[in-house]
């Protein structure tokens, strides 16, 4: 909860959403569309799911320098989004 335009959903989404109009025949058809420029412009939830991409990148790393002895793991993500 928080006051109206106070950056909730920026925080966790961190993206900017641009309406774009176009001529379909007679009609005219807006659209949303996600722009991300910068690394910066991400958000909360992206950031960590990418740490945790992240983390088993170095997991794996380390097993495949030896410096892992538990090289059985097997990884299962899941992820909703709405």
């Amino acid at each position: 909860y928080g006051q109206t335009g106070s950056g909730k959903t920026f925080t966790m989404d961190g993206l900017q959403y641009v309406l774009e109009e176009r001529k379909v025949g007679k009609r005219t058809k807006r659209t949303h569309t996600v722009k991300i420029d910068q690394a910066q412009d991400v958000g909360i939830v992206f950031r960590c799911i990418d740490k945790i991409f992240e983390k088993i990148r170095l997991v794996e790393h380390e097993q495949e320098e030896g410096q892992d002895p538990n090289t059985d793991r097997v990884y299962s993500i899941k992820c909703s989004f709405l």
